[in-house]
């Protein structure tokens, strides 16, 4: 990382005062370009965020023109998170009056840069940086043992880092409450100790968030992991990112909020997997399975079960979540039902099919 930001530091002049007489590669972007200047030991460098098909992406550094090379950016409660090599998390955190600062942790130790946010980017300049970037790949690792085994390092090194990191707090919390014991004249001395030991608190903060984060995705992919070797290539069941979707017809009648014989036999599989990982949870771990309703945008009478879309979705989720408490002995406090009604589709049109893409079951791995 520190080479790269020397390299940037040599390019920067040049990009800076050179004229485009033509649009850049990143025009599309320019609208939702985010940049941040970040200085390490008298070293500057430019990190730049922008939307790709309305997700938000690293474009520098680290990145390149091509879709297929992105690096995603992840939104955290003080600021953002993304990679600049595999299995290398990088925060970027608001700290409030101590300002934006950059954090990441290698096999050498951590490291930390202050930053400031660059607002009303010359999109020239953009483009000029851009362009200067080599192309970046992250290979996808697909094999189960392999992912589960480099969570697993990451948890180590992370609570290692907690481990230190906690010492040193420790550490500055004596310091500072021997010099809060002496004279008035060292008060100066006690302000620096203090604001040490805030950001020293702050990254703690990061790099715990970081493991919980962890241990929940390693969990996931053991749940998607045991679906897919459960109920192979069920064509009413499928898995998206954190979720796995269930189309509400293979589980409830036409406008019914009743499972039905069949879904009850189809869910039990899904139910058993999820009790045997759930039960493999840190009890401290305060994890939980959000069941999110949603239906087509084809009203309802009235007259049946439902009065609406909204009582429809909100009923369904409900009734799962009853099954896999009441049958399956799931901890409720695991478990949350909401319903969106017509409100969030995956697919645009009314017709058939879009209609029952959009008539499902959404469980989704979350934290509180």
């Amino acid at each position: 990382m520190y080479g790269f930001i020397k390299r940037m530091l040599l390019l920067l002049p040049a990009i800076v005062v050179t004229p485009f007489a033509q649009a850049g590669p990143f025009d599309e972007f320019s609208k939702s370009l985010l940049g941040f200047q970040c200085e390490h030991e008298d070293q500057r460098e430019l990190i730049l965020f922008g939307e790709i098909e309305g997700k938000l992406s690293l474009l520098s550094p680290h990145s390149a023109d091509s879709r297929n090379n992105r690096v995603p950016v992840g939104e955290t409660e003080v600021g953002y998170r993304f990679s600049i090599e595999v299995g290398i998390p990088v925060f970027l955190s608001n700290l409030g009056e101590e300002g934006w600062m950059l954090f990441s942790s290698t096999e050498s130790g951590p490291w930390t840069a202050k930053c400031t946010e660059v607002r009303d980017l010359p999109l020239n300049v953009a483009n000029a940086l851009l362009a200067s970037i080599s192309l970046f790949s992250k290979e996808r690792v697909d094999n189960l043992s392999e992912e589960l085994a480099a969570a697993a390092r990451q948890n180590e090194l992370l609570t290692q880092q907690v481990v230190v990191l906690r010492k040193q707090l420790n550490d500055t919390q004596s310091l500072l409450d021997d010099a809060v014991a002496t004279s008035a004249a060292e008060a100066v001395e006690v302000q620096a100790l203090r604001s040490e030991l805030n950001f020293a608190s702050a990254r703690i903060a990061v790099l715990q968030r970081e493991l919980e984060f962890d241990e929940m995705r390693k969990y996931r992919t053991l749940f998607q992991h045991r679906i897919r070797e459960e109920l192979g290539d069920k064509n009413w069941v499928k898995i998206a990112g954190s979720r796995l979707i269930v189309q509400t017809h293979a589980i409830f009648p036409p406008g019914g909020m009743v499972l039905s014989d069949d879904g009850r036999d189809e869910l039990s599989k899904v139910a058993g997997v999820l009790r045997t990982v759930l039960e493999e949870f840190p009890e401290a771990g305060d994890y939980f399975i959000r069941v999110d309703g949603h239906t087509d945008d084809v009203p309802l009478s009235g007259f049946g079960e439902a009065a609406d879309n909204w009582e429809l979705s909100q009923g369904r989720a409900l009734a799962l979540v009853k099954f896999l408490i009441e049958e399956h002995g799931i901890a409720p406090r695991r478990l949350s039902a909401n319903g969106f009604g017509q409100f969030k589709p995956l697919a645009q049109g009314s017709s058939e099919e879009a209609r029952s893409q959009n008539s499902r079951i959404e469980l989704i791995w979350s934290d509180r």
